[in-house]
């Protein structure tokens, strides 16, 4: 290959074919100037066609090279020139002029005062500190690097690196390093303490290993601080600084400024200035970072070392599970990273005047919903928080496995998704764990988990701290209420009553809840219109419960203990159960049970089922056609007004049909039937009974048993049965019959009222001379007595002669 020959002292690396046939491409190829080209005194030009290192050097090493030749290596000048591609330059002992073009160059100047281009291009400029050297970096991101500079200098001052001025010493020494400009990037040198200054580029600006002080000026910087105890001022823009090793001082000025601690042997100070500005703590894996302040300054430890931070407003922990705590009310944003990590603001404190709630959101920070400009920031990848201790807030998890704390007093805990840890601390807390197998803790006061999102069954028993939602299980302690969603809901308590320091039961919200009492030996007390809304059934323990229903249809059930059970409106089904119970079924259609003891059973409005139980019960239908069973033992059982049917069981009852008209039925034994006002059927069934028809068109039958038939007043119908029977007449009894009256069985009383005002009546014989007539047929004995009548029939016949023995006056 030939050189050119354009220029005097000009080497120029032609296109032109090797010996081989091929361009020079920068493997393996020699390139050999000319005597007397390179490095002739006017400085020698090499222009590379190829993406090759060329060392002017590497032409002639000395003694050894041909005569003639020029020894670069004793300090000629020598001009580079880079081109489009990405070139290495190396300079020589003389003072080069090197430019690199286009490209992103590499540019070593050599040991002497050179002139170094960047031209277009990200390039990097490796120079002697101790020359004074003119670096103009050109177009694109530009680094000069002086870490391999060998500095051997002594001065009283600081050695100051100036993006645009170069290297000087603060002492007014003479010393200078030449001059910069364009240059964006600087990397001291290792071995002596430094000040760095940028500009209003974006700069990256790092220290050495001894005590810097970096500025960056203008423009989003990067400055890092590396060992040393350093002073890192990220001024205007937004900027990161990295303290490094040592105890260093960032101060991130204005701009959103990010100031990052690489968990070093130091202690250092975070000064956010303005701006929301970050202290990145990504570095420190599992450690606890601990708040504690008295002002806007925090004394901040992680990882056994202690920082100061001012004018933070987010922070970003490590991977590891971090413990962050005690951040005061000024604007804060954390993010604690990889890991499961803890926000503790327990020992912070607030002195905000606000007229809304607290909010602290694990994802979305701490602010106020009532309009205040106090807001505490951001968090994101926090697992877990701490409230503050002495301020109500509303605290809210995420989608992870939240532990959440609240503060002494009322808060509102949500976590989300997730197996959520919720403890609420003192005061009157709302706990929601929101989806996932969730575990609470009430602490002091009257707390509340709300299940009210809840659309499956949640069968929460708070006697033993457990909730199944579905095939999810939680747990709970401390909580004294809980508010419930649109499943069929079944609760089961021990005290309740609308006292303190009890289980207390707000909201079953949808669905047909449920709610079981279990014994503790106090009386509860249940209104499903005050302390247990949106329940409509209840099942009482053996303890004494009152239990009152709503307007819906309720299924109460004392079970055990003397019980009061009311049923309010709604088709109600009321169980006494065991004990001496008093139930009362409310204005519509309801069932009633009495079962075991004595029991009052009131079915007051609507069309009650009535069922007295085994015990001597009192039942009142109230208004409404009612169906009353006295059970066993001995019952009173009234109808009251409807028309009520009435069944005696097998005691002896009385059974009371009231106005309207009645059915009335003895069943067993002895009972005492009264038809009261209307047309009444009346039945004795066995035993011997006594049936009174009252007012009205009654039908007395008086079945098995020596039973007294009374129709009263109305035309009546008494049909006797087997055995003896007696019939009843009196004055104002209207027209009665007597079904097969049996002679010589069956007895007739009369009322002497009848008569009253005729003479000679002494006896019986009297009565039916006087009174009474057999019709043709000799089937039907007929006694007058004015407008009231009475028939004897019997279809075998009537025997006027001997009926007189039949007949007693009363």
């Amino acid at each position: 290959m030939r050189p050119s020959s354009r220029a005097r002292g000009a080497l120029r690396c032609r296109q032109t074919r090797s010996r081989r046939g091929r361009a020079p491409d920068g493997l393996g190829d020699k390139i050999k100037p000319p005597k007397g080209r390179c490095g002739d005194g006017h400085g020698s030009i090499l222009t590379i066609g190829h993406n090759f290192t060329l060392k002017c050097a590497h032409f002639v090493t000395g003694a050894a090279d041909k005569q003639g030749a020029t020894d670069f290596t004793t300090g000629n000048r020598v001009v580079i020139q880079g081109n489009s591609n990405d070139n290495s330059l190396f300079g020589t002992a003389g003072s080069d002029e090197i430019s690199g073009l286009a490209g992103n160059d590499t540019i070593f100047g050599g040991e002497s005062d050179d002139t170094l281009f960047g031209g277009d291009g990200d390039d990097t400029f490796f120079g002697a500190l101790t020359y004074q050297s003119t670096i103009d970096g050109g177009n694109g991101v530009d680094t000069l690097d002086l870490s391999d500079s060998a500095v051997d200098f002594s001065a009283s001052g600081t050695f100051v690196i100036d993006i645009d001025q170069g290297v000087s010493i603060s002492n007014g020494a003479s010393f200078s390093d030449g001059s910069y400009s364009n240059l964006e990037n600087i990397i001291s040198f290792d071995y002596v303490a430094i000040e760095m200054i940028g500009n209003a580029a974006n700069n990256t600006l790092v220290a050495s290993l001894y005590d810097d002080t970096i500025r960056g000026e203008d423009g989003n910087d990067v400055l890092s601080g590396r060992d040393g105890d350093d002073m890192l001022f990220g001024d205007a823009g937004n900027d990161t600084l990295t303290g490094g090793n040592g105890i260093d001082s960032l101060y991130g000025g204005a701009g959103k400024d990010s100031l990052v601690v690489l968990g070093g042997t130091g202690s250092d100070d975070l000064y956010g200035g303005n701006g929301n500005d970050t202290g990145d703590f990504t570095a420190i894996t599992g450690a606890d970072m601990v708040f504690n302040s008295a002002s806007q300054t925090y004394a901040f430890s992680a990882g056994g070392t202690t920082y100061a931070m001012n004018s933070i407003e987010k922070i970003l922990a490590g991977s590891g599970n971090d413990l962050i705590a005690g951040a005061n009310a000024y604007t804060l944003t954390i993010d604690g990273g990889a890991g499961v990590d803890t926000l503790d603001l327990s020992s912070s404190y607030i002195n905000v005047s606000t007229l809304g709630d607290y909010v602290i959101d694990i994802d979305e920070g701490f602010s106020t919903n009532g309009g205040s400009v106090f807001d505490f920031g951001g968090f994101s990848n926090l697992e877990n928080v701490t409230s503050f201790e002495k301020v109500a807030i509303v605290l809210i998890g995420n989608g992870a496995d939240n532990t959440l704390a609240g503060s002494i007093y009322g808060d509102i805990i949500r976590a989300e998704s997730g197996s959520d840890t919720l403890v609420a601390g003192a005061g009157d807390d709302i706990l929601d764990g929101g989806a996932g197998a969730d575990s609470y803790d009430g602490g002091t006061g009257t707390d509340t988990i709300d299940w009210s999102a809840e659309t499956a069954a949640v069968m929460a028993d708070f006697t033993l701290g457990t909730a199944w939602i579905g095939a999810i299980s939680e747990t709970f302690t401390g909580v004294e209420q809980a508010l419930f969603g649109s499943g069929n809901d079944i609760v089961t308590v021990d005290t309740f009553n609308n006292g303190a320091a009890v289980d207390y039961v707000w909201n079953g919200g949808d669905g047909i809840d449920q709610l079981i009492l279990k014994s503790d030996g106090i009386a509860d007390e249940v209104d499903l219109n005050i302390n247990a809304i949106g329940f409509e059934n209840v099942a009482g323990s053996n303890d004494d419960n009152t239990i009152q229903g709503t307007i819906a249809n309720n299924n109460l059930q004392g079970r055990g203990g003397d019980d009061i059970l009311t049923g309010g409106g709604g088709s109600d089904i009321l169980s006494g159960g065991n004990g001496a119970d008093t139930v009362y079924g409310g204005d519509d259609g309801d069932t009633n049970r009495g079962e075991a003891d004595i029991d009052n059973l009131f079915g007051n409005g609507g069309d009650d089922d009535i069922s007295a139980g085994t015990g001597e019960d009192l039942v009142f239908g109230g208004a409404g056609a009612d169906t009353i069973r006295g059970q066993g033992q001995n019952d009173i059982l009234n109808g009251d007004a409807g028309n009520d049917t009435i069944y005696g069981g097998s005691g002896a009852d009385e059974i009371n049909g009231g106005d309207d008209d009645d059915s009335l039925f003895g069943q067993g034994n002895n009972d005492t039937l009264n038809g009261g006002n209307g047309n009444d059927t009346l039945g004795g069934a066995a035993g011997s009974d006594e049936l009174y028809g009252g007012a009205g068109d009654d039908v007395l039958t008086g079945g098995i048993g020596l039973d007294t038939l009374d129709g009263g007043a109305g035309n009546d119908l008494m049909n006797g049965g087997l055995h003896a029977d007696s019939f009843v007449f009196g004055a104002g009894y209207d027209q009665d019959r007597v079904n097969g009256f049996e002679q010589g069985i069956d007895t007739l009383l009369l009322d002497a009222s009848l008569w009253s005002g005729t003479s000679g009546i002494t006896d019986t014989q009297d009565v039916l001379n006087a009174f009474g007539a057999l019709n043709g047929t000799g089937t039907i004995y007929t006694l007058t007595f004015g407008s009231d009548v009475i028939e004897l029939q019997n279809a075998g016949g009537i025997n006027a002669a001997t009926l007189a023995a039949d007949l007693t006056i009363l």
